[in-house]
């Protein structure tokens, strides 16, 4: 029958949930496997942040980001400015970013939205996820997810926000994910927004992401895989100049300290 049919499944999972060396599919990682299967990341650093949970110090990049995320909502980890060597004067990307977190908070006041909860953390079976922020806006239930970033219209780079390029970008597996829990946590369709703000300037935008249910069952599915995938795989280090000299691991036994060498034909 069907119900035994679930029970037996539901029991599966549980039992190979507890086997495995990652439980619950976080977007970030997700998204770190895709770029090393095309050979863009590393599986050693992939297995020393996401199974073995070493600590993964942030880039300067990130760095500002979580420093905004913190001014702007008291959430995330919590992140000072920093200041010039004598101590007298905020470094200039963390003053625009103070006035960009001081932007967020006038335009949360002028939009009408009302903040419910700050780094909310949602998970099921398989899945996980925090959001930045759960809200009520215009009588329905969003997430708002912020994003703080030099490359505001860039269509080129992956990690760009040109809103024509986002349907195609990875950036969707988190849109998908996010909306994906909040639905199963509270029974209803949930609206899910980027928030996105210039750390060059004080452009900001909203963009909503939408996605039908079709698209959301489609998501679990490819991240229960991708999930098997991880757990079966020998994730191997994948050692290059660039990637191991943007590492935080500078332990790393594998880390390369000479160029690459690459060769073309004309």
């Amino acid at each position: 029958t069907k119900n035994v049919k679930i029970i037996c499944f539901v029991f599966y999972l549980a039992l190979y949930l507890s086997m495995a060396k990652v439980k619950k599919l976080r977007q970030s990682l997700s998204k770190s496997y895709q770029d090393y299967k095309l050979g863009f990341e590393c599986g050693e650093k992939i297995k020393r942040i996401y199974i073995d949970g070493e600590y993964s110090e942030p880039s300067s990049a990130q760095r500002l980001g979580l420093y905004f995320e913190w001014t702007a909502t008291n959430g995330g980890r919590e992140t000072k400015a920093l200041y010039n060597k004598s101590g007298s004067k905020m470094l200039i990307d963390y003053e625009r970013a103070t006035k960009q977190a001081e932007n967020f908070k006038q335009d949360v006041l002028s939009l009408g939205i009302t903040i419910k909860e700050v780094s909310l953390k949602l998970e099921n079976d398989f899945l996980t996820g925090e959001f930045d922020l759960l809200c009520e806006w215009e009588g329905r239930t969003c997430i708002i997810d912020l994003k703080y970033s030099g490359l505001y219209n860039d269509r080129y780079s992956p990690f760009g926000w040109n809103v024509e390029t986002l349907p195609e970008s990875y950036k969707m597996i988190q849109a998908k994910q996010y909306k994906l829990l909040a639905t199963e946590k509270f029974g209803k369709e949930i609206d899910f927004y980027y928030f996105v703000f210039n750390s060059k300037n004080e452009q900001r935008k909203l963009i909503k992401v939408n996605c039908d249910k079709e698209a959301l069952i489609m998501h679990s599915q490819d991240s229960f895989d991708v999930l098997d995938m991880i757990n079966k795989e020998d994730l191997k280090p994948l050692p290059s100049f660039d990637l191991c000299n943007s590492c935080q691991f500078k332990d790393c036994i594998y880390k390369k300290t000479t160029p690459d060498i690459y060769e073309i034909q004309l």
